[in-house]
């Protein structure tokens, strides 16, 4: 399928749909605080304020989870420094969503997932020289340009310089959420102002997966029913304008 020119992916995930505080309609305000019973049980790893675990609820058949140790929301400059720096050693793709942007728990994390998609590559792009873009140095700034409607920034340049730009951009923002999704030394900062779940165009939370070109369904019905207008309605209702206005 084709989403404002360039290629994408669906699947159909129904397990995903078992996720305790799974971004839906009916998700409520609270929950108790599972991000630390699963860094105490399952970690693997950690380092730098960060642990790794597996993730039971997988986008992608290789993917592992990075969480910040601190309970913060966040991410804090040494997550995005962790993972960035995975990214451009082991050509990882790196996906992050904030609550109201599709996460499903309140603590700062990021999927790391085996392998890269097309769709980002493929989409046209222009400089962005944005006021808030101001002081940030060695990375090249852009965002992706017509057909595609809202703004999505891009950083290209070293993990580490990434890292730091991208962590700028989050402290300069005005809106609550947004998504990340870097792969192939590039990174993409997609603020957020639209409804957490932009139906009828898509029944779920859009999230950094399907920015990034995997369009993950929990029904089956709206899985066959799916069409290219409709993802491209979702994007639109779901970011802002090229030109950041509201």
């Amino acid at each position: 399928m084709s989403v404002f020119g360039a290629p994408v992916e669906l699947v159909w995930l129904p397990r995903r749909k078992a996720r305790a505080g799974a971004p839906r309609a009916d998700r409520p305000p609270f929950q108790p605080d599972r991000a630390s019973q699963i860094l105490a049980t399952e970690s693997v790893w950690s380092g730098h304020g960060c642990a790794l675990t597996p993730n039971r609820w997988p986008l992608g058949d290789r993917e592992v989870l990075l969480w910040a140790t601190e309970p913060v929301r966040e991410w804090p400059l040494a997550l995005l420094e962790v993972a960035l720096a995975l990214e451009e050693r082991d050509r990882v793709t790196v996906l992050g969503n904030t609550i109201g942007a599709a996460a499903s728990i309140p603590r700062a994390h990021l999927h790391l997932i085996d392998g890269e998609l097309p769709f980002l590559a493929e989409l046209a792009r222009e400089p962005w020289t944005a006021d808030a873009a101001q002081g940030i140095e060695d990375v090249e700034l852009s965002r992706l340009a017509p057909p595609f409607p809202v703004l999505a920034v891009g950083l290209r340049g070293p993990a580490a310089a990434r890292a730091r730009a991208t962590h700028t951009l989050i402290r300069r923002r005005l809106c609550a959420s947004f998504n990340i999704i870097s792969q192939n030394g590039e990174t993409w900062l997609v603020p957020r102002r639209g409804p957490e779940i932009p139906a009828p165009h898509f029944p779920f939370a859009l999230g950094a997966a399907e920015l990034w070109g995997r369009w993950c369904y929990g029904d089956r019905a709206p899985f066959d029913a799916a069409t290219g207008a409709a993802l491209e309605g979702a994007v639109r209702e779901s970011g802002f304008p090229l030109d950041g206005a509201p």
